[in-house]
């Protein structure tokens, strides 16, 4: 599950299934959102109790039925940099999904990610945090290396 702030809108459910990347021939990159059957208008403060989404990407504060709030955007996104470079969800064992995203249990395989840069670990590993004020905001994230490497 995934959560994106537009303007007062939150959009719940968003996976990377339904992003859609486009790249025209001048190489310019454009990332689009569809499906926002789920959006819903909070306020800044506002907790959302419900629990909507796609297991996978729900957050331990969505699994302890705590609420939540737009610091949920971070853990999705999280999920999503980790399966766009690895071509597997971090939480993937069906039995005990829902245990392991509860203790953000999961590695980074060899197999998979020998290529992939401390960078890219270091900013799975600051967004997939259990605690919501060690998880990176919007603004740490965008300032992340990774983000930054050329």
């Amino acid at each position: 599950m995934i959560i994106f702030i537009i303007s007062n809108y939150i959009i719940i459910n968003i996976t990377i299934i339904i992003i859609i990347i486009t790249v025209k021939l001048n190489l310019k990159i454009k990332v689009k959102l569809c499906d926002f059957g789920f959006a819903k208008i909070i306020g800044e403060k506002t907790f959302q109790r419900s629990i909507v989404g796609t297991p996978a990407y729900l957050a331990p504060e969505v699994l302890r039925n705590k609420g939540f709030d737009t610091s949920l955007d971070m853990w999705s996104l999280g999920v999503i940099i980790y399966v766009s470079l690895s071509g597997t969800f971090p939480f993937n064992d069906k039995d005990t999904v829902t245990e392991r995203i509860a203790h953000a249990y999961y590695l980074f395989p060899h197999n998979s990610w020998s290529d992939i840069s401390h960078e890219a670990k270091d900013l799975i590993y600051n967004l997939l945090q259990i605690k919501i004020k060690k998880r990176y905001t919007v603004e740490k994230a965008l300032a992340h290396p990774w983000f930054n490497v050329s």
